[in-house]
C-alpha cells in the first residue's frame, strides 16, 4: 500500500488504498465541475502543517510550517452541502523540497452526492525511505484520481493515473483539478452497489459526528457509543468504510503552541475499511460555541509509529 510523508489526514488513506484504474474505458461521472462549487461559502479556515518523525520511540524530531491546509464548507438553499479541504506540503518550506499534497471536494444532497479527490503519488513506506528524499514521483507531476457519483443506491466511480507537464504544488490546486477532470474523462467506470443508509463521502461522514458530538456536548450529555458517536457507514469511490467516534472530552482550554483555545472537545476517531478490516485513526480538536462550533482547531494524523502530521489552525 502506498503512504505518502509528512502529508496527513484520512484523505490520504483513503486515496492510497485505493486500486489503480483498468484499461477498459467506460462513460460515467466525470464531469466539467467541482463538487459544491455551485454551492455558497460559509466558512473557510486555513492550517499551518508541521511534521514529526520519531527515529527512535523515546523522543520525536518536529519541523513547523512545512505546509499548508484550507478547509471550506459550503450550504445550498435546499439543504445541501458541500467541502473541500486541501493539505500537505510546501516544497518551497518543506525539507529536501518535499511536495507531497492532496485535495478533497464533496457535495451532499441526502443521500446521494458527488466526489473528486486527488494526491501526489509516493512510495515512501519506512523512515529510511523518507530520508533518503527520492522525490521523483512528484517531481514528475504524478497524481492519483478519482470521481465518484453516489445515487440512486451505487456508486459509480472513476479512478485514474494523471501526469502533469510540471511539478504542480498545494499553491497549484485549480490547476491540477482541471486537469483531472480531462484524465478522468476516460477512465473505467466501477459500480458499487450500497445499503441505503451509506453516506456519499468521507468528509460528510466526519462533519455527521462532529455536529452529532456538538449538539451532545451542548446540551451537557456527552455522546454515547450507540449514539452521535456510533460507526457512520460512507463510501469513497469504490471502498465501503465506516468513521466511529471512539471518544471525546471536552476541554475548557486547549494550548497549541503559543495559542489557547477555550472550550473545545478531543475527538478520537477510527476508520474501519471493510473490505480489508484495516483500521485508521486520527484525532480532532474542535470548538463547541461561536464561529468555532464544529471547526477544527487542530487535526493530528499518525499513520505510523514514527511520524505523526499536525494541522493547527491558523486563522
Amino acid at each position: 500500500m502506498r503512504t505518502p510523508p509528512l502529508v496527513g489526514a484520512a484523505l490520504f488513506v483513503a486515496l492510497a488504498a485505493t486500486p489503480h484504474a483498468g484499461d477498459a474505458p467506460a462513460a460515467g461521472p466525470a464531469g466539467r465541475t467541482t463538487p459544491g462549487e455551485d454551492l455558497p461559502v460559509v466558512r473557510t479556515r486555513h492550517y499551518r502543517m508541521s511534521g514529526h518523525i520519531r527515529p527512535l520511540l523515546a523522543f520525536w524530531i518536529s519541523r513547523d510550517d512545512v505546509g499548508d491546509g484550507r478547509l471550506v464548507w459550503r450550504r445550498g438553499p435546499q439543504g445541501e452541502e458541500g467541502w473541500d479541504f486541501v493539505l500537505g506540503t510546501d516544497p518551497a518550506r518543506a525539507p529536501r523540497g518535499l511536495n507531497r499534497w492532496g485535495y478533497i471536494a464533496e457535495e451532499t444532497r441526502g443521500r446521494s452526492g458527488t466526489l473528486l479527490a486527488v494526491m501526489s503519488q509516493s512510495e515512501e513506506d519506512t523512515l529510511g525511505q523518507v530520508r533518503a528524499g527520492d522525490d521523483r514521483k512528484a517531481s514528475a507531476g504524478e497524481f492519483q484520481a478519482i470521481r465518484a457519483v453516489v445515487e440512486e443506491g451505487e456508486s459509480r466511480a472513476q479512478i485514474s493515473n494523471v501526469r502533469t507537464p510540471t511539478a504542480l504544488t498545494i499553491h497549484d490546486v485549480d490547476a491540477l483539478v482541471e486537469r483531472v477532470r480531462v484524465g478522468l474523462e476516460d477512465a473505467t467506470l466501477r459500480t458499487t452497489a450500497l445499503d441505503p443508509d451509506v453516506r456519499p463521502g468521507f468528509l460528510a461522514a466526519v462533519a455527521e459526528l462532529v455536529n452529532g458530538s456538538v449538539a451532545a456536548w451542548r446540551s451537557g450529555r456527552p455522546p454515547a457509543p450507540d449514539g452521535p458517536g456510533a460507526p457512520i457507514p460512507y463510501v469513497f469511490g469504490e471502498k465501503r468504510c465506516t468513521v466511529t467516534l471512539t471518544s471525546s472530552r471536552r476541554l475548557d482550554s486547549f494550548e497549541d503552541g503559543d495559542r489557547t483555545w477555550r472550550n473545545v472537545v478531543r475527538g478520537r476517531f477510527d476508520i474501519l475499511t471493510l473490505a480489508t478490516g484495516d483500521h485508521t485513526r486520527f484525532e480532532l480538536v474542535y470548538g463547541l460555541e461561536g464561529d468555532l462550533a464544529g471547526v477544527p482547531v487542530q487535526i493530528v494524523y499518525s499513520p505510523k509509529w514514527w511520524l505523526k502530521v499536525v494541522l493547527h489552525l491558523e486563522d
